[in-house]
Formats: C-alpha cells, structure tokens, sequence
C-alpha cells in the first residue's frame, strides 16, 4: 500500500492511501495521529481527566472576548458545544457566559440537549474529544486575531 502525507497549504493536509485521497484540516489531522498512536501502542499516551480538561478550558474561555466566544459557538461543531457544556454543566459562571452570547433560539436548544441527549452524561472519549476540538479552534481564532482574553 502506497501512503503519503503532505501538507497542501497552512493547516491543510492531504493523505493518499493508493487510490484515495482525504483532505484533513489540522485538528482532523491531529485526531487521525492520536487514534493512530492509541491503536498501534495502548497505554503509550497519557491520560488526563477529561474534568479536567473542560475545567482548564472553561476558565480560558471565561476570558475570551464577545465576539470571540460568539465565533467559537458559531463555528464549532455544535455537538462539541453540547458536550463541553454539558461536562462543565456544575459551572454557572461559564454556562451564563456561553448562554450571553447566543441567541435565544441557540440557548433553548442548547439547554434542551443538555437536558435529554445526555442526561446520563458525557462519555468520557467524548468529552476529551470535544474540548481538544475547542480548545483547538479558540486557538485557531486567537491566532487570526479574533479571540481575545482577558487577564
């Protein structure tokens, strides 16, 4: 099998696995590499509570400016939003915060989902995958100049 990887323009990759070639972004491109190491050595990365993970986050994003935080929710998966929400749902400060810079139609559906998708709660996978996606595009918005903390 004939693989290659190579990166087209910043943060855009391009894979070829023979015949077929899948255009990745960074993060996709991340998360291929992460699984790839999960499934080739289990145990080889370290794990990190994913509590802890949406609690770093949420104290970050506690700071981002309106129209930063309103790009992040406008741009984002919205099952990421659901998911870090939901995790982080013991912190009113930052769900008052997301909830400001919403719409109303947005927060209604948001505090639904949060309400019946995952009453259960978040599987921990999906949590850490969630916030390392968000985490990843506040990133990518503070870069462009569009998200800005506070402190």
């Amino acid at each position: 099998m004939k693989i290659s990887v190579n990166q087209t323009k910043k943060g855009v990759f391009s894979v070829t696995l023979d015949d077929t070639v899948l255009t990745l972004d960074q993060v996709q491109m991340k998360k291929l590499l992460m699984e790839a190491v999960k499934a080739l050595m289990p145990g080889a990365l370290p794990t990190v509570d994913p509590k802890q993970l949406a609690k770093t986050l949420s104290e970050k994003l506690k700071r981002a400016n309106p129209p930063g935080l309103q790009k992040l929710i406008m741009t984002a998966e919205e099952d990421d939003v659901l998911k870090f929400l939901k995790g982080s749902e013991d912190d009113t400060r930052l769900l008052d915060w997301f909830f400001q810079n919403m719409s109303n139609r947005k927060q209604t559906m948001y505090k639904e989902d949060m309400e019946f998708k995952f009453h259960d709660g978040v599987p921990d996978d999906d949590l850490t995958d969630a916030v390392n996606n968000l985490s990843d595009l506040a990133n990518s918005l503070k870069n462009d100049g569009i998200m800005e903390f506070d402190g």
